[in-house]
């Protein structure tokens, strides 16, 4: 774990290594962008029935990222076009360090009163994931990662819950080959569940 600089963004608090992902044609050390903070909750949950319906839950944001080079070029501009529409050429490109490329997105919630949490979300960006979620090998390592955050955080959880639906894959293939390679089984019409005893690898 890394502790952000405050004088960077407030909102994120340390940033978690997760492991190496394959992205763009190549695998890439991705690591998390983390805030957690408590809040008040004062309604039913869409997913199951909690044992109250007001009172405090933790909440985690995290955006996986991946370092990209940061590159500056210098371009010799041209009176007129060329024949292929081109202004100028390239005269010298200077890398001058890294910066975070995010990949996706991933959100839960810890309700100390049930011991459960419930990942609300977790995927990958368009531009970076793969047709089928159950062979999306970048997809495992960032839900994998985020899972073992969760687990580090609240030990003392006894069981995850996640949604039986991520709009952006039709439900089948998010039910039979998504959620059930990460361990989960149906535990009721909107959600799957699973212990979260066992170790996260």
């Amino acid at each position: 774990m890394r502790e952000r600089e405050p004088a960077e963004t407030p909102y994120w608090q340390f940033d978690w290594p997760i492991g190496n992902a394959p992205i763009l044609g190549r695998r890439q050390p991705v690591s998390l962008r983390v805030h957690i903070a408590d809040e008040a909750f004062s309604r039913r949950s869409d997913l199951l029935t909690l044992s109250q319906w007001r009172g405090t839950r933790t909440y985690i944001h995290a955006h996986p990222y991946i370092l990209i080079p940061e590159i500056t070029v210098t371009m010799q501009l041209t009176p007129v076009c060329d024949a292929l529409g081109a202004i100028g050429h390239v005269t010298a490109a200077r890398q001058h360090g890294m910066r975070e490329h995010d990949i996706g997105r991933a959100q839960a919630w810890y309700y100390p009163a049930d011991a459960i949490v419930i990942l609300w979300e977790c995927y990958l960006n368009e531009w970076c994931r793969g047709e089928f979620p159950g062979q999306d090998e970048a997809l495992h390592v960032v839900w994998t990662g985020f899972e073992r955050l969760l687990k580090e955080r609240w030990p003392q959880a006894r069981r995850i819950l996640t949604p039986g639906w991520e709009p952006i894959y039709d439900a089948p293939v998010w039910h039979a080959v998504g959620l059930r390679r990460q361990g989960y089984a149906a535990f009721n019409s909107r959600a799957f569940v699973k212990p979260f005893s066992r170790t996260v690898t």
